[in-house]
């Protein structure tokens, strides 16, 4: 029997993580924006938006991936940066719980 990907296990995840992100939105439980301008593990956000590929590969920041992901995400986002942060993270953890959940 073939096994469909959305089975019911899968729905089920995905309602709990979206009622889990609803009840944080509740309590005002939000990710801070502002991190990427203290943090120092991260490039200058000057860096990040006009020499990305410059300033990972002289500064050597850790960690390297990410700032570029940072630097990507800044540059094709523009003033609309802190809404896509928070999507974009969102979905990569649906996405990551999902092959999780897949994987065993």
């Amino acid at each position: 029997m073939k096994q469909r990907f959305f089975d019911r296990d899968i729905l089920l995840l995905i309602a709990s993580f979206v009622v889990s992100r609803i009840i944080l939105s509740l309590f005002d439980v939000t990710m801070n924006y502002d991190s990427i301008n203290v943090y120092w593990q991260y490039l200058s956000v000057d860096s990040l938006q006009n020499n990305l590929l410059k300033g990972v590969w002289y500064n050597h920041t850790q960690p390297p991936v990410f700032n570029l992901f940072l630097g990507v995400v800044l540059k094709l986002s523009g003033t609309n940066a802190g809404t896509a942060f928070p999507i974009i993270f969102k979905l990569i953890t649906i996405v990551n719980v999902v092959l999780l959940y897949k994987s065993i």
